[in-house]
């Protein structure tokens, strides 16, 4: 039973606060959401606060993606009585989210393709994108390479003393645009 809104709730649902409470909660959502939220209210009266998202249709909105942060209310014993939910609505958060996968998915398409290695070295010295050929020829795993300096954990100082061109390396972890050949030849590019 709610026993609280605000206006913004009652905006989002479609009608006026006063109609909202005191009624039970599929009253106001609907049995299928409630059902879908069944196990997230169960986790939140047992004492968790947690936070998931989902999608559904708003009147007057159209479909929406929500981001619902559940917080349990105690009383002064430690049993909880109540359910805060607090919602945010993260429809072009979402969309933007979605659509930068789709393009990352694209570029690792084409990437992973290309036979010679391929990196993206950032100033701060970590890696944030390589391809197929650049993961085999350095042995390791993308989540032991991403995140982490030329050559993943453990690497980077190793292969750094090695290369035949540690100054392009250099250069490159500084931000500069710089090709790296496999036999150490390269060019600077800015």
């Amino acid at each position: 039973v709610l026993h609280f809104v605000n206006r913004q709730y009652a905006d989002l649902v479609g009608l006026p606060e006063e109609s909202i409470l005191g009624r039970p909660l599929s009253e106001i959502l609907g049995a299928d959401v409630l059902e879908h939220s069944r196990g997230y209210l169960a986790r939140a009266l047992a004492g968790e606060q947690l936070t998931y998202e989902r999608s559904r249709a708003w009147p007057g909105r159209g479909e929406r993606r929500i981001r619902i942060r559940l917080i349990p209310d105690f009383d002064d014993q430690g049993v909880v009585h109540g359910i805060y939910a607090v919602g945010l609505d993260i429809e072009e958060d979402h969309k933007l989210r979605t659509a930068l996968a789709e393009a990352e998915s694209r570029m690792r398409l084409f990437a992973d393709n290309i036979p010679e290695p391929l990196a993206y070295l950032g100033a701060d010295g970590k890696l944030s994108f390589v391809n197929q050929a650049y993961l085999d020829g350095v042995r390791r795993t993308r989540e032991q390479v991403l995140g982490h300096g030329e050559g993943g954990e453990g690497g980077r100082a190793a292969r750094h003393e090695r290369h035949p061109r540690r100054d392009r390396v250099d250069r490159a972890g500084a931000g500069h645009v710089a090709a790296v050949e496999p036999d150490g030849t390269g060019v600077g590019r800015d």
